[in-house]
């Protein structure tokens, strides 16, 4: 008789979504985009308000400025140590992101 044909390889996993590596996050109606950036220390980012309501980016640790409630224009903080900043929109629930600074 004749032999079996072999069985074929699995294919490999796919990796997870990890943060963005943007310095410019675009804030617009009820989202911070991307929700999630990282960047190198040293990096100024810039947040670019694109909405039609006002919004805040305030972050929890007040060592990082936070913007007041606007509508459009920009805001710009430099981040010299490495970590996760956490921010949120105090004018609207859910809405928050992470900057992660890395050495």
């Amino acid at each position: 008789g004749t032999g079996g044909t072999g069985g074929t390889g699995g294919t490999g996993g796919t990796g997870g979504t990890g943060p963005a590596t943007t310095n410019q996050i675009v804030v617009s109606d009820n989202q911070f985009t991307p929700a999630s950036t990282q960047v190198g220390r040293g990096t100024t980012v810039t947040r670019a308000r694109q909405a039609t309501t006002q919004h805040t980016v305030t972050f929890s640790n007040s060592a990082i400025p936070s913007a007041q409630p606007q509508q459009s224009g920009t805001h710009q903080a430099t981040f010299q140590q490495a970590g996760t900043f956490n921010y949120i929109c105090t004018l609207h629930a859910g809405m928050e992101g992470s900057i992660i600074v890395t050495q």
